[in-house]
Parts: C-alpha cells; sequence; structure tokens
C-alpha cells in the first residue's frame, strides 16, 4: 500500500492483543513465529487506554499517528 502522506510503500502488519495482560501491538507481518520471535520491530499501542485513529469511510483505511502513542 502506498502512504497517502508520503507515497512511499507501506509495511504490512498486524494490530494484536495476545492476551488481555499484554499492550495491544502492530508487529510486521513478516515476523516470524514460534516462542523466540523479535519483537524489536513491535509498536505498543496502548496499555488499555485508547489509541487516537482517523478513518476513511470512503477507502475503509484506518490509520494511527505513531508519533502520538503514549508510553
Amino acid at each position: 500500500m502506498i502512504c497517502p502522506y508520503c507515497n512511499k510503500e507501506m509495511e504490512i502488519g498486524y494490530i494484536d492483543q495476545t492476551d488481555f495482560r499484554f499492550p495491544l501491538e502492530w508487529y510486521p507481518a513478516n515476523r516470524g513465529t514460534g516462542f523466540f520471535v523479535s519483537k524489536k520491530r513491535n509498536v505498543r499501542l496502548t496499555y488499555g487506554g485508547n489509541v487516537k485513529a482517523h478513518r476513511c469511510e470512503n477507502c475503509k483505511k484506518i490509520i494511527i499517528d505513531e508519533s502520538t502513542l503514549s508510553t
């Protein structure tokens, strides 16, 4: 997917919360599987609060500005 702001290729990934005790995170699609999966590229989205996001009703895309995330 091309970024609507900078026109560069965007990286595919997933937003998931593997267990309610862990934060909601984005992780790359090619991160691998198994017990010893590298998490260095994961992006923590929330610790149970909410995440500010913009959604386009027309194209059905949601964009989260990573710089607005609280850690």
